[in-house]
C-alpha cells in the first residue's frame, strides 16, 4: 500500500474524522488541525473544537480510512432505595456509564421533567432526588455527552414509589377543669413523623370518640389550628382529634381530658 499523509475532516456536525496510513501499517491516530496551506498541525484536539469547520483539503487520500468519532455510552441506573421513600424527604439514585472514563454530567427525569442531576466521577454518581409527589413515578438516566463520548440513556425506566408521611397529632385544651356554658379553646398540632412536608387539610374533634358527637372542626394552617367550643356536658370528657389520610399524610388522631363542672 501506499504511504499515505493526513487528511482530517471537521464536519458542521462536530464529529471529526481523521486518515492516517503510513509506511504499510496503521500509524498512532492523535488528533491533528490542519492549517490554511493544508498541512496537518499536531493539536490534541477534540469534535468538539471545530465544530462549524468545513472538511479542510489535504495532500493524497489513500484508500485505507479510519473514522474517529464520539465513542458510544451505556448508561445505566444503579440503585434505587431498598424501601419505600416517604412524601417530604430526599433519596439517592446511583447511575452507572460505561466505559468508566466518560466525564460529565448525568440527569434524571422524569418524562421530559428534570428530577435530579449529578457529576460523573469513575463512570458512576447518585443523583439526590426530592420534592416527589405521593405515587409510582417512572425514572429513566441520560448521559449528557463530553468531548470523547457520546450521549446516551437507559433503555428502560425505574420504578420508584412514594409513600404518604406519617402524622402525629397533639391536642391541648385551654382549661382542663371548666365552668359548664363557658367556651373551652382545643389547639390542635398536626406534624409529620418524616419528612418535612407540613400536613394540610381539616381537623374533626369529638366528644368521647371516633363516631361521638362533632364539637367543631378547623382547617390546618402550617399544620395547626384550633376550635373554640361550649358543647360539652357536666362531666368528665376525653376529647378526641381525628386527623383523615389525605394525599400526602396519614391521618392521626390526638386525645385531651377535660372535667366540666357545675356554675
Amino acid at each position: 500500500g501506499a504511504t499515505g499523509p493526513f487528511l482530517v475532516c471537521f464536519p458542521a456536525d462536530g464529529d471529526a474524522r481523521l486518515w492516517h496510513y503510513e509506511a504499510g501499517a496503521w500509524a498512532d491516530v492523535s488528533w491533528q488541525e490542519i492549517d490554511g496551506s493544508g498541512t496537518p498541525v499536531p493539536g490534541g484536539l477534540s469534535p468538539s473544537d471545530h465544530p462549524g469547520l468545513v472538511c479542510a483539503r489535504t495532500m493524497t487520500l489513500s484508500p485505507w480510512v479510519l473514522a474517529l468519532e464520539k465513542l458510544a455510552t451505556t448508561t445505566a441506573i444503579s440503585s434505587v432505595p431498598d424501601e419505600d421513600p416517604v412524601y417530604g424527604t430526599a433519596f439517592d439514585i446511583g447511575v452507572s456509564v460505561s466505559p468508566s472514563a466518560a466525564t460529565g454530567t448525568v440527569e434524571l427525569r422524569e418524562g421530559d421533567i428534570v428530577v435530579g442531576s449529578c457529576s460523573l466521577s469513575g463512570g458512576a454518581c447518585a443523583a439526590t432526588i426530592a420534592g416527589l409527589a405521593v405515587g409510582v413515578h417512572h425514572i429513566s438516566a441520560g448521559y449528557l455527552a463530553d468531548g470523547t463520548y457520546r450521549a446516551g440513556s437507559t433503555p428502560s425506566d425505574s420504578v420508584v414509589t412514594v409513600d404518604p408521611a406519617p402524622t402525629t397529632m397533639h391536642v391541648d385544651a385551654s382549661r382542663h377543669r371548666q365552668v359548664h356554658g363557658k367556651p373551652i379553646r382545643f389547639a390542635i398540632a398536626i406534624e409529620p413523623l418524616i419528612g418535612v412536608a407540613t400536613p394540610e387539610g381539616v381537623v374533626t374533634l369529638r366528644d368521647g370518640g371516633l363516631h361521638a358527637k362533632v364539637l367543631g372542626s378547623c382547617t390546618l394552617e402550617l399544620g395547626l389550628c384550633s376550635i373554640r367550643t361550649k358543647r360539652l356536658t357536666i362531666g368528665r370528657h376525653l376529647v378526641v382529634g381525628i386527623y383523615p389520610t389525605t394525599t400526602n399524610h396519614l391521618g392521626s388522631t390526638g386525645t385531651a381530658v377535660v372535667r366540666i363542672r357545675r356554675r
